[in-house]
């Protein structure tokens, strides 16, 4: 059975403990809303889409994308005509766009200075150890017939520290192993922003030579990582790197004929709050048929650097995507059960785990493959909700529990040639939740959200209680404060239980910081009033809350914590939120397209961050 924290929102609030309508794959076109264009056949976003920016068909060049309906380069770069330069490095653009740096000076910080070696005088840099016109300082020449050696006039050019004869270059003593200005012989100058080394010139550390210009690799967005290797308009050149976001987002709209642009992907740079990969529908085929429009589930996982795995509840599949490319390569689908409303997706032991609320099963995919090779049955009268992995080949699920008795915490040993045989572990919850924890909540509980965390003394499991109202025939209603239980990874039962405070209601989502110093309680409150919405941060170390904070996104859901050490909260609504745990600061981001009209005229029901996910 699927629980979606949102779906209470429906006009029937039953609905909240019920799998979500399934729309019919593609019907009426609806039209496009907002700032989209019908381009080639499909709405996009002519604001933000680099291939259709300001107007269908505009591409913007490579290495810049699209902001405002205007191709820009992404920060930290600069638009200096059609390319995107580091004005903090480029000796051509030092500064500012044609803004040249001179022969013997590098950009540094976006200004011209003297490279190594060379001292300014004037509008020059010299070396006033061998500069004729300026030997041992600014404006000192030798007298007529002299030259400059090691600082000094002199009658003939000598070693240094009995080297070999400096080369007397007009009057000059230089070492042309490395004088800029005369770099393997007398008169053979190094182009601006290169340096002479052993009698030849080149750039400098950390830069590399293109096309006649030193670059810093490892920003530049035309030559990124080398010469001539460009990065597309919705990634940054990072390390030499192209990479795209770090937040990505499934944006979705449960209504049965909600158009396909109401469900959409989009990635978010965490570092600009921009949206950095516009967004855009999926469309997945699943062996071999027909393409149809998929409605994001309830969770998005990445792989790794580029593979982004989608739960489509519309089809009962996970759509594999290569997000290298934007928009996105569909390469492939993988079938979930039918009608098993997949609830989330992961990764444990090398394989790809949907966990699947609806046929009470936990599937194992090979990515390779991406051929289901494993799956294991819960029971009936089960409802598997979310999953977290201990980093090697233990998978540990929560089990919602409807039936008025509870749920229940579950381990499986993914090692095991079958999941079922002997490698599922049950975790007993007290019955009486209000007797034995002591949060005054509903007396069976119901295990939501949880986290494997690693600490110096060993681990723990976290499991959240959302303690929801089940009697209560809309299920929206928590009772007594979210509670936290502290468990042994073994499953011999909860070490403690911790509350957040009677501010911090219906406990859903746990997301640990990726060094698992950290995590962070998701509160979806009361679902009628909004009462109790709130995120807090614990402390695995001390096993303690911090003060809950009023949520900044209505109804929150989804949580990820980012490489950054912001916390990215998703919802009920169009924006995201980054929220900053150590000073409290928030950064509101429209992510999700807004509440759309039907193609039958009905209203649109409200938009929502259903999934969310941080680059590994």
């Amino acid at each position: 059975m699927n629980r979606n924290p949102w779906i209470a929102l429906l006009p029937s609030l039953l609905l909240a403990a019920c799998p979500p309508a399934k729309k019919s794959p593609g019907g009426t076109t609806a039209a496009c809303t907002g700032s989209e264009s019908r381009c080639d056949g499909g709405c996009t976003d002519v604001q933000t889409d680099p291939n259709n920016c300001g107007a269908c068909g505009a591409v913007c060049p490579a290495g810049q994308g699209c902001t405002a309906g205007g191709c820009a380069c992404p920060a930290p770069s600069t638009t200096c005509g059609s390319q995107c330069v580091t004005v903090q490095t480029d000796a051509t653009n030092c500064g500012a766009c044609g803004k040249a740096c001179r022969t013997g000076e590098v950009c540094q910080g976006g200004a011209c200075v003297c490279q190594r070696g060379l001292s300014p005088c004037g509008a020059y840099c010299v070396d006033f150890a061998s500069d004729v016109d300026n030997c041992g300082g600014c404006g000192k020449p030798c007298p007529q017939g002299e030259v400059c050696s090691a600082g000094a006039c002199a009658a003939y050019c000598a070693g240094v520290d009995g080297g070999a004869a400096l080369a007397d270059c007009g009057g000059s003593c230089v070492d042309p192993s490395s004088n800029p200005n005369d770099c393997g012989g007398c008169g053979t100058a190094c182009p601006p922003g290169q340096e002479c080394d052993d009698g030849g010139c080149g750039c400098p550390v950390g830069q590399t030579l293109c096309d006649g210009g030193c670059l810093a690799t490892d920003q530049n967005q035309q030559n990124c990582g080398g010469c001539g290797v460009p990065c597309q308009g919705w990634q940054t050149c990072q390390g030499g790197h192209c990479l795209g976001p770090d937040v990505w987002v499934s944006c979705a709209n449960w209504a049965m004929n909600a158009p396909p642009s109401a469900n959409v992907l989009v990635g978010i740079n965490s570092a600009t709050g921009e949206v950095q990969a516009a967004g855009q529908e999926i469309s997945a085929a699943l062996d071999g048929g027909t393409a149809v429009e998929a409605i994001p589930g309830s969770s998005v996982y990445l792989t790794d650097s580029k593979t982004l795995w989608v739960i489509d509840q519309t089809n009962d599949q996970v759509d594999v995507l290569d997000v290298s490319v934007w928009p996105p390569r569909v390469a492939g689908a993988v079938a979930t059960d039918p009608n098993g409303y997949p609830n989330q997706v992961l990764s444990c032991d090398g394989l790809v785990i949907v966990v699947n609320s609806g046929t009470n099963t936990i599937q194992g995919i090979d990515p390779a493959s991406r051929t289901t090779v494993q799956e294991v049955n819960l029971g009936a009268g089960k409802s598997p909700e979310l999953a977290a992995c201990d980093g090697a080949h233990t998978l540990y699920v929560t089990d919602l529990g409807y039936d008025g008795v509870g749920g229940d915490v579950k381990s499986i040993d993914l090692s095991k040639a079958q999941w079922g045989d002997g490698g599922v572990t049950t975790l007993v919850i007290p019955a009486n939740d209000s007797a034995a924890l002591g949060d005054g909540g509903y007396v069976g509980p119901q295990p939501g959200g949880i986290a494997y965390v690693t600490l110096d003394g060993g681990s723990e499991l976290l499991v959240t209680l959302e303690n929801l109202n089940y009697a209560n025939p809309q299920a929206t209603v928590p009772q007594g404060p979210a509670t936290l239980l502290v468990v042994d990874p073994a499953l011999s039962g909860p070490l403690t239980a911790v509350s957040p405070g009677p501010s911090c209601e219906n406990a859903q989502y746990l997301a640990s910081s990726p060094s698992g110093d950290a995590v962070v309680e998701t509160c979806t409150g009361n679902y009628d009033t909004g009462a109790g919405a709130a995120v807090a941060s614990f402390s695995p170390a001390t096993n303690q809350f911090g003060t809950p904070v009023i949520s900044p996104i209505p109804s929150p859901g989804p949580t990820a914590y980012l490489q950054t050490g912001l916390v990215a909260i998703g919802g009920v609504g169009t924006q995201i939120a980054l929220w900053n745990p150590a000073d409290g600061g928030v950064t509101l981001v429209t992510a999700c397209p807004p509440a759309v009209a039907l193609p039958d005229g009905g209203a649109g029901i409200t938009p929502m961050v259903a999934g969310i996910t941080a680059a590994p």
